[in-house]
């Protein structure tokens, strides 16, 4: 058998198919989130609840809006924190499901305050933690109780 001939030429590069939709489809379909923080969750509770914080103080901060709202996504964790602060209107924090993300407090009565209201919970588990506010919505949301070790 003789040596190999010459490679062929390269062929065209096909169409470029159309721009995806701006935004990021919230949980439920019905709202798009330009603003997205993706909160890792496989830190300690207490590391986990540190990134929690510092994604609502980010969000805070951008001074959100109802026409750019903004979405702090936690994936499956446990966040544990002292819970006490506020939240500006427009945020919503969402988790990876009820049994995949918890955030739990620490203290007697730690608190999300929803400054001004239109603040969001969806999609995880609440421990020791009080929701305090005007038009706080939650959506599949579950409040444990943790035991007796946690």
């Amino acid at each position: 058998m003789g040596p190999a001939g010459p490679a062929g030429a390269d062929g065209q590069d096909g169409e470029v198919g159309q721009d995806g939709q701006d935004g990021a489809p919230g949980i439920d379909g019905d709202e798009l989130f330009e603003r997205i923080i993706i909160v890792n969750g496989d830190g300690t509770p207490t590391a986990n609840g540190q990134a929690l914080q510092d994604a609502i103080n980010t969000a805070n901060a951008a001074t959100p809006t109802a026409a750019d709202p903004w979405m702090i996504f936690l994936e499956p964790g446990t966040y544990t924190r002292e819970l006490s602060g506020n939240i500006e209107p427009n945020i919503t924090i969402a988790g990876s499901g009820l049994e995949a993300t918890i955030i739990e407090g620490t203290s007697a009565t730690p608190a999300f305050t929803a400054g001004g209201g239109n603040v969001t919970f969806r999609d995880l588990a609440l421990a020791k933690v009080t929701l305090i506010g005007a038009l706080v919505r939650v959506r599949a949301l579950s409040s444990i109780t943790p035991s007796a070790g946690s």
